[in-house]
């Protein structure tokens, strides 16, 4: 950070939300379906998943797709219950943590993400708050698939500074991906890399911003 930023973009994956993209991977693999690691790569996504992340598919013609790739006969059931494996756990902390930089700093979230692991996230959070809804942890959300683009396109992060009309030098971005972090640098937002193994946590983050 080369200033104390004004507003906040947070990834909702490995940032807030524990994930695991191996779960789903080797779920499908159990059904027969072998193009987990595809679907889930930064650099090149598979491109019919790409296109369910940026809402021009919806749910049942993914997991019709997914079905395709299987020799075995596999419900749709099935394949949300593989396909929703990746989320882990949501740590209560995290959201108490997040209303207080809320109080603080304007916060958005920008998640590359699908309605399905929309809807399971969702019903997670509500475990913790029946009361609640997660909109209302942030000051406004911005999922890929409800805005059409997707990072690292430089169009995702260009879509909030215009949404928003904050400036990027003012923008603090938190993402768990060098790729999207480089590609928001380019774009003249400060961005902090959450990687725990050196230390640069979710958690470390906040702490720095509300001292």
């Amino acid at each position: 950070m080369t200033s104390k930023p004004k507003h906040i973009i947070f990834d909702l994956g490995g940032v807030i939300l524990d994930i695991d993209y191996n779960r789903p991977v080797e779920a499908l693999k159990k059904k027969g379906i072998h193009i987990g690691s595809q679907i889930f790569s930064i650099q090149n996504p598979d491109p019919v998943y790409a296109l369910y992340e940026t809402g021009q598919l919806n749910t049942d013609e993914f997991l019709s797709y997914l079905a395709a790739q299987s020799p075995q006969p596999v419900t749709h059931d099935e394949l949300i219950v593989a396909w929703n494996s990746i989320l882990v756990n949501l740590p209560l902390h995290r959201i108490l943590m997040l209303r207080n930089i809320k109080n603080e700093y304007d916060t958005f979230l920008l998640s590359n993400i699908n309605e399905m692991h929309i809807e399971a996230f969702d019903k997670m959070y509500a475990t913790h708050f029946p009361k609640s809804t997660f909109s209302n942890e942030l000051d406004k959300i911005y999922y890929s698939c409800r805005i059409g683009f997707r990072k690292p396109e430089p169009q995702a992060f260009k879509y909030i500074l215009q949404d928003q009309g904050i400036n990027p030098e003012d923008t603090l971005f938190a993402d768990d991906s060098l790729t999207h972090i480089q590609q928001a640098r380019l774009l003249g937002l400060q961005t902090y890399h959450i990687s725990p193994s050196t230390g640069q946590s979710f958690e470390a983050l906040c702490e720095f911003l509300v001292r």
